[in-house]
C-alpha cells in the first residue's frame, strides 16, 4: 500500500469508518488511521487513551475521547496502522425504557375533635399512595456525574399520581402539607439538597372528628441498575422512583 503524505509524519484517516450508537445514547467510532512507521512513536503518543479523537466526530455532541488504547500493526511496505475506538454521546438526555407504579399503604395517626385537637390514637390501613417510577438509560461524562434535574422528567412525575382511600366508601381530604429541604446523599456519594413534603390527610365523621393520617414524599431518587465505564463516558443503566413515607405523629 503506498499512501501520499500532506504533510510529513502525518496520521492518514482511512476511508472505512463504523459508527454504533447505544440505546442510552452512548457513541463508539471505529476508525483506521495510518502513518509512515519511521512517525509512528509520535503518532502513537497523540492516541493515547483520553486524547481526542484525530477524525471526524460526528455525530457526537460533545466530541469523542479514545478508548481503550488502539490496536496497532505495521506493514511490509514502511507503514504502521492504527485501529482507533473513540467514544461520546448522541444525546445527554435520560432514554426511558418503562413507566410503571409503586403503591405504599398508609396507617391513621389519631383522631382528633372537630376543633382540631388530637384525642385517641388509632392505627389503621387508611390510605394508598401510589407514584411513578421510571427505568432506562442515560451516557454521561464520568466526572459530571448525575442528578435528578439532568433526566429532564416531566414535573408531575415528581409529585404522588394518587391518594386512594383503603376502605372504598371512606372520602379522604388533604387538610394541610408541609414542606422542608435538608441534606442528602446521592447514588455516587455527592451531597445534594432535596425536598421532602409532608400532608396531612383525614376523613370527617358526623360528629366532626377526622380520623387522621400523614404521608411524606422527597425528591426522586436514583437507583443504579447497571455502570459502565468506557474512558471518559459511563453509560448508567437506572431506575428513578419517589420515596414515600408513612410517619405516625403520635399524641
Amino acid at each position: 500500500m503506498t499512501i501520499y503524505e500532506q504533510n510529513t509524519g502525518s496520521l492518514i484517516a482511512q476511508p472505512d469508518r463504523t459508527v454504533a450508537t447505544f440505546d442510552s445514547g452512548l457513541i463508539r467510532v471505529d476508525q483506521e488511521f495510518v502513518c509512515t512507521t519511521a512517525s509512528a512513536e509520535t503518532n502513537r503518543a497523540t492516541l493515547a487513551v483520553g486524547s481526542t479523537f484525530p477524525g471526524d466526530t460526528s455525530p457526537a455532541i460533545d466530541g469523542l475521547v479514545i478508548f481503550p488504547s488502539p490496536q496497532e500493526s505495521r506493514t511490509g511496505d514502511g507503514l504502521t496502522k492504527f485501529m482507533v475506538s473513540a467514544y461520546g454521546r448522541a444525546t445527554e438526555q435520560f432514554i426511558s425504557n418503562r413507566y410503571s407504579t409503586t403503591s405504599t399503604t398508609i396507617r391513621s395517626s389519631y383522631v382528633e375533635s372537630d376543633l382540631g385537637v388530637p384525642t385517641t390514637a388509632n392505627t389503621e390501613n387508611f390510605a394508598i399512595v401510589s407514584a411513578y417510577s421510571v427505568v432506562g438509560k442515560i451516557a454521561i461524562i464520568e466526572d459530571d456525574g448525575l442528578t435528578y434535574a439532568q433526566l429532564n422528567l416531566d414535573p408531575e412525575f415528581g409529585e404522588p399520581l394518587a391518594v386512594l382511600p383503603v376502605d372504598p366508601d371512606n372520602v379522604i381530604e388533604e387538610i394541610s402539607r408541609s414542606t422542608i429541604t435538608e441534606n442528602a446523599v446521592s447514588w455516587d456519594g455527592q451531597i445534594y439538597i432535596r425536598t421532602v413534603t409532608t400532608v396531612k390527610i383525614g376523613k370527617t365523621y358526623d360528629n366532626g372528628t377526622k380520623l387522621v393520617a400523614f404521608y411524606s414524599y422527597a425528591t426522586p431518587v436514583i437507583g443504579i441498575d447497571f455502570s459502565t465505564s468506557y474512558g471518559t463516558f459511563t453509560e448508567l443503566g437506572i431506575n428513578v422512583s419517589i420515596p414515600i413515607g408513612n410517619p405516625i405523629n403520635t399524641i
